[in-house]
């Protein structure tokens, strides 16, 4: 019977003793090892304890919930159609995490978003056109800037997770990761520029906050 918990590395256990019943008849002993079958952290019930979760579980552990599981937490308060359109866009990012860190992964994140070096330009664009096309031209572009913004916010929260691999306390990742997703979520709702120009200053000393809170941690 396989163990009622996985590993940090996604794996769950059991204990395996063979029969002798039939002694002239060999019999290859059972896996006592295999993948985990259920997640380790999209289960917790509150969002600082999933972050929490996934900050301590190691790199194939990680991967293995995100297996089980691929629900961004941006993506977990919405429901139907906007669910599923917002864990299609963070997919559509993957490839980003892979490039260097700076203007090389903003570079990707903007290819992703079919977002040109100068959103002047494409409002531009949409002068140009007329009527309904114009209208829906410039919903489009401000939707990909405000998807900018917000992978800028998720941006962030992965170079806090890369400072964790250099000494940088858990603890107070998940207290920044925490704060990230809950400003992600107001972003999201926020229906006038006043709105998101404050949401975006309030990540931004979120953010020296935490370095300042970690930079002596960091090796």
């Amino acid at each position: 019977m396989w163990g009622a918990t996985c590993d940090i590395y996604g794996r769950e256990q059991r204990t395996c003793q063979l029969s002798f019943d039939c002694p002239n008849v060999e019999t290859p002993p059972p896996p006592e090892s295999q993948a985990c079958q259920k997640t380790q952290c999209g289960n917790k019930s509150t969002l600082r304890d999933r972050i929490s979760c996934r900050l301590n579980l190691a790199p194939a552990g990680a991967a293995r919930d995100l297996e089980l599981q691929y629900l961004p937490e941006a993506c977990r308060v919405k429901t139907g159609a906007e669910q599923k359109a917002c864990i299609g866009r963070y997919k559509s990012f993957q490839p980003c995490w892979n490039a260097k860190e700076g203007d090389e992964r903003f570079s990707c994140a903007r290819s992703v978003l079919k977002i040109g070096p100068s959103v002047s330009d494409e409002v531009k664009t949409c002068q140009g056109k007329k009527g309904s096309e114009q209208v829906a031209c410039k919903i489009a572009v401000k939707e990909k800037v405000l998807y900018m913004i917000a992978f800028r916010f998720y941006d962030l929260e992965t170079r806090a997770e890369g400072l964790g691999n250099r000494g940088a306390d858990l603890t107070a990742i998940a207290d920044f990761e925490t704060i990230i997703e809950l400003k992600k979520q107001a972003f999201d709702k926020a229906s006038t520029n006043a709105e998101r120009r404050q949401i975006i200053l309030d990540v931004r000393k979120a953010w020296q906050e935490f370095i300042n809170n970690v930079k002596d941690q960091v090796k």
